[in-house]
């Protein structure tokens, strides 16, 4: 079970950093990217696309 609880932590930090980025973007279509906002947003999709391939492989393996 301790696979199903990775999983579940890994969906749980997904939908935060998804949400964030939601957030993000609403917000530049206005008031637009500072660089160090490019650069946190960035980050955030690096994470996601880490998170994504991490629970591709579990679910590969389960």
């Amino acid at each position: 079970m301790a696979c199903s609880r990775a999983v579940e932590r890994m969906r749980e930090e997904l939908d935060t950093l998804t949400e964030k980025q939601l957030d993000f973007l609403r917000t530049a279509t206005y008031l637009g990217m500072r660089p160090e906002d490019a650069k946190e947003y960035d980050e955030r999709r690096s994470r996601i696309a880490q998170l994504m391939q991490a629970m591709a492989a579990l679910e590969t393996a389960a």
